[in-house]
């Protein structure tokens, strides 16, 4: 092993410190522990199972280590840990450094969280990592920049070893401020003295402008044309409606009630009205009427050759109330144009879900206005203002459009309503801390008490122990105080009743919401919490005939302003979380619906999303996919956020998602794994506030996943279907919105469960048949094979492939390669997505037609970003740079020796044709250099028999 460093004596520590690789020739740090490790470390255990700390003698260079042994897995890391205060302080913006060695001190995995932490004046982390080990000692070097203050006697190092029965050995534990006199790049994972002429360079923000790497790509036609390669209107079956309303089939998928026996797929985006009408990428508002109307039928069309079937009409009410005369009287010319569209898109095939409420209600108020508003809060502990909710939706529900004859409320091409939407993140990130919502939180959460303890102060007292020291001595229940944030992820019984109370506002909120829409005349699907999806939601969910979730892979943290922050990391090293902890919501016998989901711009790997989003929901048979937004657009503008369709690598992500997920070419998975849960779960200490154990949930790139709710649901539901096997909830696991963090993200579920249990249940599932023996899945190494064969996650190395009979692609790093099928061999020279799709619904080795993308990175010029281009400093504007790459692949194909190969436009026309490298024995060969193509480079190439 690498030579190690004796650091038992603090008085040695900083001096052999410097002998670390990564550190030498660095300025002196400051040492934080203050003493030997083995001596500052004490052992914490509030979990009563009697864990054991002892110092152990080791041959390794740093003499001793502590040997920790918990005889008994609890549900939190934290109730048993190795922990020191720190004897200096640490100033924001300083850089500290945490080298340590682990390893497994008896049989099986180790693991640890290691974190240096603060709880005030609030919770904040810098250096954090997961380290697990197995065997021998594993060398571990953390680096964290501060983002807060860190006093002395209030901030701790530690290492958490609760949630496993294990035996962890810990040693050469050296944790050193460096202040702000070195710069760590995160990218190079270098170390530099600050000012040096190296760190100057490696630390300057990242500038994007035209160069060999760097090509303009022509966007001025980018409006998919009729009949090209990239014209998938064939997917879209219209009117809407011809097939009568959306049924629920008896395997709990969606299907029209004139073809019961063929399953309803909706491959959508969200569409945000106001910005349809106004933005400039769309832009349907005109100087007139009939402009205005001749727009709605194009964009109409032009959706559908982008293959979708269904929008979201998002911001509805701000929409029809923007520029409008007073309260609930919408905008007349806002409302005609708002009734044209839908005619529009019903006409082409396009089918839609509407949110009841996206923001203001029919209230007249500006942005700003009705942020202040706060009725994702108010509507929870206020009823007295729901009356803005029933008067709106009503409105919005029976206003007859003069177009399609009837009201969104009759439509059949209407599925389904947000009835609010986001609601759970009122309650998980406000936690009614406006002061004019506070005291309606405060007297319901006493009320609740109240009740709960049947007026009996002392009875809640007792109940609470030492937790009661929170309420004022010889008080009443109209003095207890509204709990914090943080209180309801406390383990006790206080935790758990503030864990009630939510679940208690939340559910009278859902029930007020199905009984008020159905007395305005709606009697369609519904959804509502579709964020979060705690267990306690779960309990919610199953009261509804189909289930909705959003999740997105980082969001930015404050939009395209200077400072704002974006995660650069790829969704495969995850393991694709915010794919798997919004597919663990699903219910199984109901349909499951993705109402939001994204990659967003600047990320470096959002390529990644086309391929493995849309082939793990198409082997999970979701019922609906939608991406957030705007995912057609008239014309080029400079990319943002979310907005897909002014993106090229949004839009070719979206293009093979058409095919995996619309055309079917991702077969559903034959199998079923159910975790069974039931209300007393749901609803106990703990498990209120918690999700599907992210361990458990990487089932779902398995086999069919979901859970099994032990309770009374709806009317007109199938029964369960059994399924292949029947799992208990690991433990639950923790959902962390990361952009509470300064981090941009949404909704990443934190490991709980012991890493081994999926070693055991995949050795369980290829037992019972439900995988092959054949099957690749591993567990330590990372790897994810489907059931079917077709998909395989390479989370380790961040790659994935996907084999059909239709499409196969892989997403490879750069001078990634890979051999599938029929796509026998392909390489690229840059981190990308690569496909091979058969136009004709051929076989590809069959195929007269096909077509090759090659997805990289799309930046707007301009674009500056931090070193390691997680900040912001200013968004760009156009042209749009496309990151240029050498594609190489062998595709078996029977026209190999007639086929010709044009690069395409973002419309899809053929712009230049390309000479292949070769063609023998019916195989195509392509070495394409997208930065030497003569009109410019091209993420789309046509390969055509003619």
């Amino acid at each position: 092993m690498r030579k190690a460093i004796v650091l038992c004596l603090s008085a040695i520590t900083l001096s052999v410190i410097a002998e670390e690789p990564e550190l030498k020739g660095l300025p002196q740090g400051t040492d934080l522990l203050g003493s030997a490790y083995h001596e500052a470390l004490k052992l914490v255990d509030t979990s009563g199972k009697q864990a054991t700390a002892e110092t152990i003698e080791v041959s390794e260079p740093f003499g001793k280590a502590l040997r920790v042994t918990v005889p008994v897995r609890s549900e939190h890391k934290s109730v048993v840990k190795l922990q020191a205060p720190l004897a200096q302080p640490i100033a924001k913006d300083d850089v500290v450094v945490l080298v340590f060695y682990a390893r497994s001190g008896g049989n099986g995995g180790s693991e640890a969280l290691a974190l240096v932490e603060c709880n005030e004046p609030k919770w904040g982390g810098t250096v954090i990592t997961t380290a697990r080990a197995e065997g021998d000692w594993k060398r571990f070097l953390v680096v964290g920049t501060a983002k807060q203050d860190f006093p002395a006697g209030k901030t701790v190092l530690a290492f958490q070893v609760g949630n496993k029965e294990q035996v962890i050995d810990i040693g050469g534990v050296t944790l050193l401020n460096f202040g702000t006199s070195v710069v760590y790049n995160t990218t190079t994972k270098k170390f530099r003295a600050a000012g040096s002429e190296a760190a100057s360079s490696e630390t300057a923000n990242i500038l994007m402008k035209a160069d060999g790497r760097w090509k303009p790509l022509d966007m001025e036609n980018i409006q998919i044309a009729p009949g090209s390669a990239l014209d998938l209107s064939r997917f879209v079956d219209g009117p809407a409606g011809k097939y009568g309303r959306v049924t629920i089939t008896p395997n709990g998928g969606f299907a029209f009630a004139d073809m019961p026996g063929k399953e309803a797929r909706f491959f959508a985006f969200n569409a945000l009205i106001n910005h349809l009408f106004d933005h400039p990428d769309v832009a349907l508002a005109a100087s007139t009427e009939e402009q205005t109307k001749e727009n709605c039928r194009a964009y109409a069309a032009l959706v559908k050759r982008h293959g979708y079937n269904m929008v979201r009409l998002h911001y509805v009410d701000f929409y029809l109330m923007s520029g409008s005369p007073a309260d609930y009287e919408c905008n007349k010319v806002n409302q005609d144009r708002f009734d044209y569209l839908v005619y529009c898109f019903k006409q082409e095939g396009i089918y839609y879900g509407v949110d009841a409420m996206s923001f203001t209600g029919l209230k007249k108020a500006t942005w700003s206005e009705g942020v202040a508003m706060r009725y994702k809060e108010r509507f929870l502990v206020d009823p007295s203002t729901r009356e803005v909710w029933e008067k709106s939706v009503r409105i919005i529900m029976t206003h007859k459009n003069p177009y399609t004859k009837m009201s969104l409320a009759e439509d059949p091409a209407l599925i389904y309503v947000t009835l609010f939407n986001e609601q759970d993140l009122g309650s998980y990130i406000g936690n009614f801390d406006h002061p004019a919502i506070r005291p309606h939180a405060e007297k319901r959460w006493r009320e609740f008490l109240a009740k709960r303890y049947r007026n009996d102060y002392a009875s809640l007292v007792r109940n609470w122990g030492v937790e009661a020291s929170s309420l004022p001595a010889g008080g009443m229940f109209d003095s207890i105080p509204f709990f914090d944030k943080k209180d309801a992820y406390a383990n006790g019984q206080r935790g758990n009743d503030i864990g009630l109370f939510l679940h208690a506002i939340e559910s009278e909120m859902h029930t007020w919401y199905l009984e008020t829409i159905r007395a305005i005349g709606y009697k369609g699907y519904s959804v509502l919490y579709d964020v979060i999806s705690f267990f306690r939601h779960l309990d919610i969910h199953n009261d509804s005939s189909v289930v909705a979730n959003h999740g997105y892979h980082a969001l930015p943290s404050d939009g395209e302003r200077p400072g704002s922050r974006l995660t650069q990391d790829s969704a495969l090293t995850s393991a694709a979380s915010y794919w798997r902890s919004r597919a663990a919501a699903r219910i199984l016998n109901r349909p499951f619906m993705i109402t939001e989901y994204g990659s967003p711009y600047w990320g470096r790997y959002r390529h990644e999303e086309g391929l493995f989003y849309a082939s793990y929901s198409a082997l999970q048979r979701q019922d609906v996919i939608t991406v957030h937004e705007q995912a057609a657009a008239f014309r080029s503008k400079p990319m943002l956020e979310c907005y897909y369709g002014r993106d090229p690598i949004g839009r070719a992500s979206q293009l093979m998602s058409a095919f995996i997920y619309k055309r079917g070419d991702v077969k559903a998975s034959p199998h079923s794994v159910a975790v069974a849960v039931n209300e007393a779960y749901c609803v106990t200490n703990g498990a209120m506030n918690r999700t599907i154990n992210n361990e458990q949930s990487k089932i779902a790139l398995l086999c069919g996943f979901g859970v099994q709710y032990d309770k009374k649901y709806p009317a007109g539901l199938p029964p369960y279907a059994k399924p292949d096997l029947i799992l208990l909830p690991a433990d639950g696991g923790e959902l962390v919105i990361s952009g509470a963090v300064g981090m941009g993200g949404m909704a990443n579920v934190v490991d709980r469960g012991d890493g081994s249990d999926l070693t055991r249940v995949i050795g369980l599932m290829k037992t019972k048949g439900i995988l092959s023996a054949e099957n690749r899945s591993s567990a330590s190494k990372e790897i994810y094979q489907s059931d079917t064969g077709e998909l395989t996650m390479y989370s380790a190395e961040a790659q994935f492939t996907v084999i059909t009979p239709r499409l196969e692609g892989a997403v490879l790093k750069e001078s990634g390669k890979a051999s599938l099928n029929a796509l026998r061999l392909v390489s690229t020279t840059t981190p990308a997505a690569v496909a091979v799709i058969a136009l004709d619904d051929a076989a590809i080795p069959e195929s007269r037609r096909l077509l090759l993308v090659y997805s990289t990175d799309a930046v707007n010029t301009g674009l500056e970003t931090s070193p390691d281009r997680i900040t912001l400093v200013k968004p760009g504007t156009l042209p749009i740079l496309l990151e240029t790459g050498t594609v190489k692949a062998a595709v078996k194909n029977r026209y190999a020796k007639t086929v010709k190969c044009f690069a395409l436009g973002m419309d899809g026309q053929r712009r230049e044709q390309i000479e292949l490298s070769g063609a023998a024995d019916e195989e195509i060969r392509l070495l394409i250099d997208t930065a030497a193509l003569s009109k410019g480079p091209a993420l789309f190439f046509e390969i055509a028999a003619e």
